[in-house]
């Protein structure tokens, strides 16, 4: 199945808090995309969300700690859905884990805006 992919406010925020300290996060996580579209089961599912938010490892050129020192994307996908929302990238030498809580918060927002059908006015920019 080939995905579009989608880029929510919670994701922009990210990128733009860490192009400060990493200048090639952008490029770095873009190499990725096509990856993503192609096999959006290419992450870990993530436990305790139904199959539908999953967690990919992505080397960054900046940290030159490979895949397990560099960024944790983090998207939503529903396996019956053409579209795949990326929600949340982290440094993972500067934070080692996302809670629950606040992968929660990030859902509710893209939720709200209108991912996966559920309502809202689907602002989401895509790639």
């Amino acid at each position: 199945m080939r995905c579009e992919i989608e880029i929510t406010r919670p994701f922009e925020r990210c990128i733009k808090a860490l192009k400060k300290k990493y200048p090639h996060v952008k490029a770095d996580l873009e190499g990725v995309f096509p990856k993503l579209r192609e096999n959006p089961e290419a992450g870990d599912c993530i436990p305790s969300f139904e199959e539908r938010v999953w967690k990919l490892r992505v080397a960054s050129r900046d940290i030159k700690k490979g895949k397990r020192g560099g960024y944790r994307l983090i998207y939503y996908w529903r396996k019956d859905s053409p579209k795949l929302y990326l929600v949340f990238v982290y440094a993972k030498v500067r934070k080692e884990d996302i809670t629950k809580r606040e992968l929660e918060c990030f859902l509710r927002e893209i939720l709200e805006s209108g991912a996966d059908g559920e309502r809202g006015d689907g602002e989401e920019q895509s790639t």
